[in-house]
């Protein structure tokens, strides 16, 4: 038996439609009407219940786990491990405020995994949550070799993210948004510091 489709368009449908153009501008020339008021006025004998929602800027939601599970698999760019998947969405465009920053241009390997290192603990011990990795996109220069060649703190900075030693403060990694660095930084979020709590 087949479904009735109806094209009624409601309240909440338009509300949902307008959640999801706020950030849209309109064209020069033309400008927005809501169609939520609009729909509110027609159906004015519909009774909208809607649930009590948290702000957008809210906390970022941890899922409570009652046990620690050591992980399994390296983490990814993007993967993360026990972060909802709004806050996973928030951290990859860049909505979450960076609360510190490293810069690598320029360093060694050897200087570059001690600065990282070091970092990671320390803004572990200060509470901090999300902070920002700038490794640099590497070398433009593509010459005739038919392989992109990637810029070596590009690819081993995720690695030493994932040694156990640092892998244990981290609960995600992404590439920053294009203002923050792009593919030539990171965001890393960091789990919260349990002992100082």
């Amino acid at each position: 038996m087949k479904k009735k489709i109806t094209n009624a368009f409601t309240v909440k449908d338009a509300a949902l439609l307008e959640w999801a153009l706020k950030d849209v501008e309109p064209l020069p020339g033309r400008s927005f009407q809501s169609s939520v008021e609009t729909l509110r006025n027609e159906k004015n004998n519909v009774k909208h219940h809607s649930k009590k929602t948290q702000p957008l800027d809210s906390t970022l939601k941890i899922r409570d786990n009652r046990e620690i599970i050591k992980p399994e698999k390296s983490l990814l760019h993007g993967t993360s491990t026990g972060l909802d998947k709004r806050s996973a969405q928030r951290m990859r465009r860049g909505k979450l405020g960076i609360e510190a920053r490293l810069d690598l241009h320029g360093r060694n390997q050897d200087e570059a995994y001690r600065e990282l290192k070091d970092f990671i603990f320390r803004t572990h011990g200060q509470q901090k949550r999300l902070v920002l990795v700038i490794t640099g996109k590497g070398n433009k220069d593509f010459g005739f070799d038919t392989k992109k060649r990637v810029g070596v703190l590009r690819e081993m900075v995720p690695k030493w993210l994932n040694e156990q030693t640092i892998r244990d403060l981290i609960i995600s990694f992404d590439y920053a948004t294009q203002k923050d660095g792009g593919y030539g930084a990171l965001y890393v979020l960091l789990k919260k510091n349990k002992i100082l709590e």
